[in-house]
């Protein structure tokens, strides 16, 4: 190997460019790691990067403290329930976001993004009990409900910085809706007065549903059918 030959002052300047590179490096590495890198998720337009974590902090420069919780918005969708609500509008009243639960608490919230912003999601699907459902119907509706329950924050200390707050929600669907949607409908017989020409008195006929044509094999009192399977009715 032939190694290059540099006269005294030639071999300074050599050396002078090669530490002033070395040191430039340094300061643009340092300065790099300075600026504030991490290696986030995407953060919300209303959160900030953790460089400790790594994660998604909420900035709670961008709101004020109120002395009400948010108010969630409902979305009647046509499987399921939805609530969406402000993670970091509840962080700042002090709320315990990660605790946000319906009625049975393992249906608890999911942390989204919505329109840019760090959102709670709580999702009920459309039957009766599930997530505590209660489930009802006034002729021509089928009426869903639930509630919201969301935990005050509870310090280290173990003092209470909130009271529990729960929020009363539900979806009206008219029953037609629902056999559109392929949604499971549980059929509840209910007698009807039906009066008789030139009979004395009334009468209360119950209908029934079966599987079979022969009707045999009834339907059980919580089953579910498709909505294009056919139904053998009897009305006794």
């Amino acid at each position: 190997m032939v190694r290059p030959c540099f006269r005294g002052a030639e071999r300074f300047r050599v050396m002078a460019r090669l530490k002033m590179k070395t040191w430039m490096g340094f300061v643009i590495a340092l300065s790099f790691l300075q600026s504030g890198y991490c290696q986030c998720p995407g953060c919300a337009s209303d959160e900030i990067c953790n460089n400790a974590t790594s994660t998604c902090d909420c900035d709670l420069s961008l709101y004020t403290r109120s002395a009400v919780p948010p108010t969630p918005r409902l979305e009647c969708l046509s499987g399921n329930m939805s609530l969406t609500i402000s993670r970091c509008q509840l962080e700042k009243d002090h709320y315990d976001y990660s605790g946000l639960h319906l009625w049975d608490s393992s249906c608890r919230g999911v942390a989204d993004i919505t329109n840019s912003n760090a959102t709670i999601i709580v999702r009920s699907e459309l039957m009766a009990n599930a997530c505590g459902n209660q489930v009802s119907v006034n002729g021509s509706h089928v009426i869903f409900s639930n509630v919201l329950i969301i935990p005050g924050r509870v310090l280290r200390s173990g003092i209470v910085t909130r009271n529990n707050v729960t929020f009363s929600f539900s979806c009206a669907y008219h029953t037609t809706t629902l056999a559109a949607l392929g949604t499971p409908v549980h059929v509840t017989p209910l007698p009807k007065e039906v009066s008789v020409p030139d009979v004395a008195g009334d009468l209360e006929p119950e209908m029934k549903l079966f599987k079979d044509k022969e009707f045999v094999i009834p339907f059980g009192v919580s089953e579910t059918f498709p909505v294009d399977e056919t139904l053998n009715v009897t009305i006794i």
